[in-house]
């Protein structure tokens, strides 16, 4: 996942594949975008298939920015 900002970006979290068969299973994941605060930003998550005997299956679900006192 990466944020982007007018000015700048920043990848929050990467998870690279292997060469196996995995299971499908709902992973937690955070980041703090603190940095980013009072400005207009854009969450891209982004997969890819970048080999010949692979198979990529992404679902994302319940994306929440909360705002931290």
């Amino acid at each position: 996942m990466a944020v982007i900002s007018a000015t700048t970006g920043v990848i929050a979290f990467q998870e690279q594949g292997a060469a196996s068969t995995l299971a499908a299973a709902y992973k937690t994941r955070s980041a703090d975008i603190t940095g980013f605060a009072g400005q207009t930003i854009l969450v891209v998550i982004q997969a890819a298939d970048n080999a010949a005997d692979s198979l990529v299956e992404v679902a994302v679900d319940n994306v929440v920015v909360i705002r931290q006192p």
